[in-house]
């Protein structure tokens, strides 16, 4: 199998999900709040570097689609930055920390599940580059 071809529009797609949800968490992290919590719960500059780091993160996809460079190191990484923050929220929606809204704990089951989809993905992949 390989790899640039099959993550290609994998990548693709989920770099245009970071830069849509890394500019909501700019922009509209009031919102945000308002929709997950029922007010505001986080400092602004909390929601400044998460939506920062999905803008960074989507750069990142961009660069190494455009460059060509898919190769296991990326995947690696890119494993870890889908499972490391499922993890977290997995761990936020099990066990009350927060007072998250109803519909705020299905947006983030939901992200959560596309976040476990997505590593599993990556997984395979780079289990296949091995074999």
């Amino acid at each position: 199998m390989n790899i640039k071809n099959s993550l290609k529009p994998v990548f693709t797609f989920d770099a245009i999900l970071n830069i849509a949800v890394g500019l909501i968490f700019l922009f509209l992290s009031e919102r945000v709040e308002g929709l997950l919590f029922n007010g505001s719960m986080l400092p602004h500059y909390v929601w400044i570097i998460l939506g920062a780091g999905f803008l960074y993160f989507a750069y990142w996809q961009i660069r190494i689609t455009i460059r060509s460079k898919a190769g296991r190191t990326a995947l690696i990484f890119a494993l870890a930055a889908a499972w490391v923050p499922a993890l977290l929220v997995t761990v936020l929606l099990v066990v009350p920390l927060l007072p998250v809204s109803t519909g705020g704990r299905l947006i983030l089951w939901i992200g959560d599940f596309y976040l476990i989809l997505l590593g599993a993905y990556y997984f395979l992949l780079i289990r296949n580059e091995t074999a």
